[in-house]
Order: C-alpha cells, then sequence, then structure tokens
C-alpha cells in the first residue's frame, strides 16, 4: 500500500507542478490584461479630452467666423452710406 501511494504521489506530483505553471502562467497574462487596461483607459480619457477640446475649437471658430462674417456685412453698410451721403453731397453741389 505504501509503494502504491508513492507511485500515487510521484504521478500527482508532476502534474501538481504542471497545474502551478499553469496558474503562473494565468497570474502572469492577468497582470498584463490588467496593465493593457489601465493604458487603454488613459488612452481613451486622452482621446475623450482632445474631443472636447477640439469641439470646443470648432465652437470658437464659428463664433469667430459669425462675428468676422457680421462685422463685413456691417463695414459694407457703413460704406455704401458712405458712398450715398458722398455721392447726394456732389449731387448738391451740382445743382
Amino acid at each position: 500500500m505504501t509503494t502504491q501511494l508513492n507511485l500515487v504521489q510521484g504521478e500527482l506530483n508532476p502534474k501538481e507542478h504542471e497545474l502551478q505553471k499553469a496558474k503562473d502562467k494565468l497570474q502572469e497574462m492577468n497582470r498584463e490584461y490588467e496593465i493593457s487596461l489601465h493604458a487603454i483607459t488613459e488612452k481613451e480619457m486622452t482621446l475623450n479630452q482632445r474631443a472636447e477640446s477640439l469641439s470646443l475649437l470648432q465652437k470658437q471658430v464659428i463664433t469667430m467666423f459669425c462675428a468676422h462674417h457680421n462685422f463685413l456685412i456691417k463695414l459694407k453698410t457703413l460704406f455704401f452710406r458712405y458712398v450715398n451721403c458722398v455721392l447726394r453731397q456732389r449731387k448738391k453741389m451740382l445743382h
């Protein structure tokens, strides 16, 4: 019976060793997964921040463009008023 027990233990030791190697490999893979997940999360946060910054910048550009466009319209209006005024004055001077 002792011999059989020794034989069974002899068979189990390599299997336990293989099982422990598999557990160690799984733990290593888990650590690598956690590191990768952390890096991906940081990258995603950075991308989200950049997207928000880009959106804000686009809004600012649109606002500036609209303000510039409105300024040009007002400038054009003032210019035509000035030209009309000058033309009226010249017309009065000719009569």
